[in-house]
C-alpha cells in the first residue's frame, strides 16, 4: 500500500513543492463575515486585497443555495476567510436555463414535477454543513484497521463495509490464540521458537487444513475435539490410573494420556503412523515426517523450504486432498482403537480389548478411506450425467488417480492403490546396485522457455535387502529447440516428458556402464513404465505405419547403448519399469535441474562403496560419454 500512494504522490511533486495557494480561485465558495455564502466571480490579481464575489441566498432548512443580483467584496488571500463546503445540484450550463418559469401552453406550475423542476433550475448547490460547522466527511475516505487474527491485519473502507466486516472486526478485537497453543498449553511444543508472524501463519495452516472440505463431518468433528483436546481424558479430567494410557498400563508403564502421547508418542500409534506412511511414500512418493507430532496430531505437512521445485510443489499440493481425507480418518481410528483398549481395561472383570491391533486399525482406515473415496467418485459421476459439468470428474482423476491413491476404476468403482498389497517383485541380489531414474519436463512459464532435466539415485542393495545411498546425480536435457548449436548430434529437437525420461535413462545407462565396468551387477528402475516398453519392444521391420517422435533418436541411442553394454559385460544389466509412485525428492532434483546452464551432470557421493570407484573420483561426468 505505501508503494501505491507513494507512486500517487509523484504525479503531484511539483504542484505540491509550489506550497499552499497565496489567492483564492475563482468560482470558489467562502464564507463572508457574518455566516453569508458567497462566490468568487474571478481570481484576483496579484497585489490585489479582495474580489467581487456573488452572494447566495439559503433556502430555510434545505441548505440549497441560489444565486442573487448582489455582490460584496471577498479578500483575496485565503487566511482571511473559512471554504464553504457546498456540491453542484445541477449543472451551470444546463439547457434548461433559458427555459422561461411557466409552461408552453401557458399555464405556469400546473405540476409538482414543473414546480421541482423550476426549483432545481434556481437553486443549483447546496451546503454541506452550517456555518461555523464541520460537513460531514465523505465516506470513501474514512474506514478502520481490523486487526489481525490468523488472517494478516485489513483495511476496512467505510463506504463499502458490509455486515460481515463489522463481525469480523469485533471478533478480531477479542481474538486470542487458541488455548491448546498458547505458553504452557498442550500443543504449544507445536509452535516453539517461532515469531509472532511465524505463529500466526502456522495456525492459520493447521485451522485451514481442518476445515478441508474433503474430511468428513464425523471426522472432522473428532480432528476439531483432539486439537482443542476436548476429550474426557488426562489425569486433568481423569482420576487414578484412568488418566494413564491402557495400553501403555499393559505393558507396565505409566504415560499420562494427553493428546501427543495417545496420538503420537505410544508405541501401538507409532507403528499405526509408519504403516500408514509406509504405503503413502509407495503410492504417491511423498514421504511422511510421522516423527513429528505437527504431521500426526494435526496433519499438517511442511516440505524443508526449497526442497521442491515447482513441478514437485504442484505435485505435493495436490496430494492434500488425499492426505487430509488419510489424516482425518487415521486419528478416529485410532481415537476408537484407543477407548476399546481403555474400557476393556477399566472394565469389572478387567478384559482383553478387540481389533486394537496395528492390522485391525489399518484395514478399518482402508476401509473408511475407500467408502469416501467411493462417495467422491459418485458425486463426481452423478455431476457429469445429470448435470452435463464435466468438471467434477476431470477433478476426481487429477485428485486421485494422478496422484497414485487410487489404481483404477474397475466396474464403476474405484480401487484404492494406498493400503493395498504392493505388486510381486524380485527383490535385487545382495551387492547389486539399484539405480532410479526419474525425468522432469517444465511447462514453459512466462518468458521463460520450456525445459527438461533428469536425475538418478544409485543404492547398494545389502544382505539384508535394505538399500544404501551410493550416489546422486542430476542433470540438464538439451534440446535444439532451447540449446541450438550446444545440443548434442543427436539430441531431442524439442522439450517432451518423454524426451525427459528417455535422457534420463541414457543417463542412467552411463552410470550403470561405469558400474559394470567396476564388477557390479546393475538393476536400472525407469522413471515411466512408457519408456521401458519403448526401449525393451521389438522393433518390426517389416512395419512402415509407425509413429515418429520427438524422443525416436534418444530411444536408439538407449536401445543401442543397452544391447551393447549387455555384449561387452559379463555382469548382469536389468531394466525394470517402476512398482510404486516416484519419490517427489527425485523429482525436484530433476526439475531443479532442468535449466542448468552446463550440459554435465552434477553427482554426490553419500557413502563409499565396497567396490572401486563407478568413475575415476569425478564428480561431474557427461551423461552422454
Amino acid at each position: 500500500m505505501h508503494t501505491t500512494v507513494v507512486s500517487n504522490l509523484n504525479r503531484w511533486r511539483k504542484t505540491l513543492a509550489k506550497g499552499p495557494p497565496q489567492a483564492i480561485r475563482g468560482g470558489q465558495f467562502r464564507w463572508g463575515p457574518s455566516g453569508e455564502v458567497l462566490r468568487a466571480a474571478s481570481t484576483p490579481e496579484p497585489g490585489a486585497a479582495t474580489t467581487p464575489a456573488k452572494l447566495y441566498e439559503e433556502q430555510p432548512y434545505t441548505g440549497l443555495l441560489a444565486a442573487t443580483d448582489q455582490t460584496r467584496d471577498l479578500p483575496a488571500a485565503p487566511a482571511d476567510s473559512e471554504p464553504c463546503p457546498v456540491i453542484c445540484v445541477e449543472c451551470e450550463d444546463s439547457d434548461s436555463d433559458s427555459d422561461s418559469d411557466g409552461d408552453s401552453d401557458g399555464e405556469p406550475y400546473s405540476t409538482p414535477e414543473k414546480v421541482e423542476g423550476a426549483l432545481a433550475r434556481q437553486f443549483r448547490h447546496a451546503l454541506l454543513a452550517p456555518w461555523a460547522m464541520q460537513p460531514t466527511p465523505d465516506p470513501r475516505l474514512l474506514g478502520w484497521r481490523r486487526p489481525a487474527t490468523m488472517t494478516p491485519a485489513r483495511d476496512i473502507c467505510l463506504a463499502y463495509a458490509t455486515s460481515r466486516d463489522v463481525r469480523l472486526t469485533l471478533i478480531a478485537l477479542v481474538y486470542t490464540e487458541p488455548r491448546a497453543f498458547a505458553q504452557g498449553g498442550r500443543l504449544a511444543s507445536l509452535l516453539a521458537g517461532l515469531s509472532h508472524e511465524q505463529r500466526r501463519h502456522r495456525l492459520a495452516a493447521i485451522v485451514n487444513g481442518m476445515k478441508h472440505g474433503v474430511i468428513p463431518q464425523e471426522e472432522s468433528h473428532h480432528l476439531y475435539m483432539t486439537v482443542q483436546h476436548g476429550h474426557l481424558q488426562g489425569q486433568v479430567k481423569c482420576r487414578g490410573d484412568k488418566g494413564l494410557c491402557a495400553r501403555c498400563l499393559l505393558r507396565g508403564e505409566r504415560h499420562e494420556e494427553t493428546v501427543v502421547h495417545g496420538y503420537h508418542e505410544c508405541p501401538e500409534a507409532k507403528a499405526i503412523w509408519a504403516k500408514v506412511a509406509a504405503d503413502w511414500l509407495e503410492a504417491t512418493g511423498d514421504v511422511l515426517e510421522v516423527s513429528s507430532p505437527l504431521l500426526t496430531v494435526t496433519g499438517l505437512r511442511l516440505p524443508a523450504p526449497g526442497s521442491l521445485s515447482a513441478e514437485a510443489r504442484t505435485r505435493f499440493d495436490a496430494l492434500e486432498p488425499a492426505w487430509r481425507l488419510v489424516h482425518s480418518v487415521a486419528l478416529l481410528k485410532l481415537h476408537q482403537a484407543r477407548t476399546r483398549a481403555h474400557m476393556a481395561h477399566h472394565a469389572e472383570p478387567q478384559r482383553q480389548p478387540k481389533k486394537t491391533s496395528t492390522r485391525d486399525v489399518v484395514r478399518a482406515i482402508k476401509l473408511r478411506v475407500l467408502q469416501r473415496v467411493e462417495f467422491e467418485y459418485g458425486k463426481a459421476k452423478h455431476a457429469a450425467t445429470f448435470s452435463r459439468d464435466p468438471r467434477p470428474l476431470s477433478r476426481f482423476f487429477a485428485t486421485w488417480i494422478a496422484t497414485g491413491v487410487v489404481a483404477s476404476i474397475s466396474k464403476s468403482q474405484p480401487r484404492l492403490r494406498l493400503f493395498s498389497a504392493p505388486q510381486p517383485e524380485t527383490l535385487p541380489s545382495p551387492g547389486t546396485l539399484h539405480i532410479r531414474t526419474c525425468g522432469a519436463y517444465v511447462k514453459t512459464r512466462g518468458k521463460r522457455g520450456p525445459g527438461s532435466g533428469f536425475s538418478l539415485t544409485a543404492h547398494e542393495v545389502q544382505a539384508d535387502g535394505t538399500e544404501t545411498l551410493v550416489l546422486t546425480a542430476s542433470g540438464a536435457v538439451p534440446a535444439v529447440a532451447t540449446h541450438g548449436a550446444k545440443a548434442p548430434p543427436l539430441a531431442a529437437s524439442q522439450h517432451t516428458p518423454q524426451v525427459a525420461q528417455h535422457a534420463a535413462a541414457l543417463a542412467g545407462l552411463a552410470c550403470a556402464e561405469h558400474a559394470l565396468a567396476n564388477g557390479w551387477n546393475v538393476r536400472a528402475t525407469l522413471g515411466s513404465e512408457t519408456t521401458h516398453r519403448s526401449i525393451e519392444r521389438r522393433v518390426d521391420r517389416k512395419s512402415t505405419t509407425m509413429r515418429r517422435s520427438k524422443h525416436d533418436s534418444l530411444n536408439s541411442q538407449v536401445r543401442k547403448k543397452v544391447a551393447r553394454m549387455r555384449a561387452d559385460y559379463a555382469q548382469t544389466l536389468e531394466l525394470r519399469a517402476p512398482s510404486r509412485a516416484t519419490p517427489l525428492s527425485l523429482l525436484a532434483a530433476a526439475g531443479k535441474a532442468a535449466f542448468l546452464p552446463s550440459l554435465h551432470a552434477k553427482v554426490t557421493t553419500h557413502a563409499a562403496p565396497p567396490h572401486s570407484a563407478l568413475w575415476g573420483g569425478s564428480r561431474i561426468w557427461d551423461p552422454g560419454d
